[in-house]
């Protein structure tokens, strides 16, 4: 063996996409547990499964990582289990088919017990919660409208059902905006959008705390992916200037009002 192919360090942490999948691979294993009596012997044969399996830092740092993962991820499933269905008769396959002035919005949303579930093993973040308002838009305009329920590792929160005359209008002007962005790019960055507007709900009088959340989101830093570090942004927006942060102000209080305003914690 070349020992020039050895390598001479030993991982000590997973980057951020390992790091998604052990999350995910632990969720899925407490929600397929149940709260049978074996349970506890699962737990215990799962982790050693892991640890035996490679996708763990070594010795005594990919213990403390699992315990932490594990311990994250079974609270996750305790406030998870109330709302999954148990068995296929719960589910349901809400068929979405919309007319708008933009055209004719298709395709399928899965519920549970009636309502859109929403489950992210890590953190939301601005686009994710976008996108969750799109789908329950989509839901509160179908035959079958109801509750969406959104999971994180540490929150939960409800948008609850809308009426058709309150749900159409916001998804137009979604699906009108999204179509200006085909025709030419639009400084509408979801998660940079997102922790400005924020920080202006937290406090009005701090306009430039505001400011700065958006800049840190942005550009970016240690562990944190900014948007303006995708390419594509990079070509059309190569910082966030104030002509730019002025534009996202102003589509960021237009389209995200309403989301702020309906979501909730959910208790």
């Amino acid at each position: 063996m070349n020992e020039a192919n050895i390598e001479d360090s030993e991982p000590f942490e997973l980057d951020g996409l390992q790091h998604y999948q052990l999350k995910s691979l632990l969720l899925d294993s407490h929600l397929a547990q149940g709260n049978g009596p074996g349970r506890s012997d699962s737990v215990d044969k799962r982790r050693e499964r892991l640890r035996l399996s490679g996708q763990l830092p070594q010795g005594w740092f990919g213990r403390l990582l699992l315990d932490d993962l594990d311990k994250q991820m079974g609270g996750l499933a305790e406030r998870l289990r109330p709302w999954v269905a148990g068995d296929e008769a719960q589910k349901q396959a809400v068929e979405i088919d919309i007319s708008l002035a933009q055209g004719q919005l298709q395709g399928w949303i899965d519920t549970q017990k009636g309502r859109q579930l929403i489950i992210k093993p890590g953190s939301f973040n601005g686009k994710d919660l976008l996108l969750g308002w799109i789908q329950h838009l989509c839901l509160s305009l179908s035959e079958a409208p109801g509750d969406t329920l959104l999971f994180d590792a540490k929150l939960s929160w409800r948008f609850p059902a809308l009426a058709a005359d309150e749900a159409r209008p916001r998804l137009a002007a979604l699906v009108a905006l999204w179509q200006q962005g085909m025709k030419r790019p639009l400084p509408f960055f979801p998660n940079t959008a997102w922790d400005w507007f924020k920080a202006m709900e937290k406090d009005p009088d701090k306009p430039d705390a505001a400011d700065k959340a958006a800049l840190s989101r942005f550009n970016g830093g240690w562990m944190i992916n900014g948007e303006g570090e995708d390419p594509y942004v990079a070509r059309c927006f190569p910082e966030l200037n104030d002509a730019v942060l002025t534009q996202l102000q102003e589509l960021a209080r237009e389209h995200l009002t309403s989301l702020h305003q309906t979501l909730e914690e959910l208790k």
